[in-house]
């Protein structure tokens, strides 16, 4: 009998391109802990870091961060790097995560976070 835990609907899929690590990537990092009812562990908990006042410190904390929970969920991917820059002005870190599939194809994703502190 199957029960709600057996199913998987971040959608492991056997396509592995830049639009299918693109879309995980954008789940990845929009779901916090527990956000996900069918599959609790599938988070990046990084909500706390938004809270935090932008400097240095929380762009390095988001990075290490970032780069746990990418290589622990989304073994497709070689990181290659990732780059947080806080934006003091906008109050937005622009991240740069850059890798190659395991294919070889390389690939930057590109996002903007927006800090929870005015």
């Amino acid at each position: 009998m199957k029960t709600f835990k057996d199913i998987n609907i971040i959608g492991r899929t056997e396509v592995v391109n830049k639009a299918a690590i693109f879309q995980k990537l954008e789940i990845l990092l929009s779901s916090y802990k527990n956000s996900n009812f069918f599959y609790r562990e599938y988070h990046c908990d990084i909500r706390d870091i938004l809270f935090m006042p932008l400097n240095r410190g929380s762009a390095n904390l988001l990075e290490m961060r970032l780069r746990q929970c990418i290589t622990k969920h989304i073994p497709e991917i070689i990181i290659e790097s990732i780059n947080v820059n806080p934006y003091y002005e906008n109050r937005t870190l622009d991240v740069k995560i850059s890798g190659s599939l395991l294919n070889g194809e390389s690939f930057e994703y590109l996002d903007e976070l927006e800090s929870k502190i005015k």
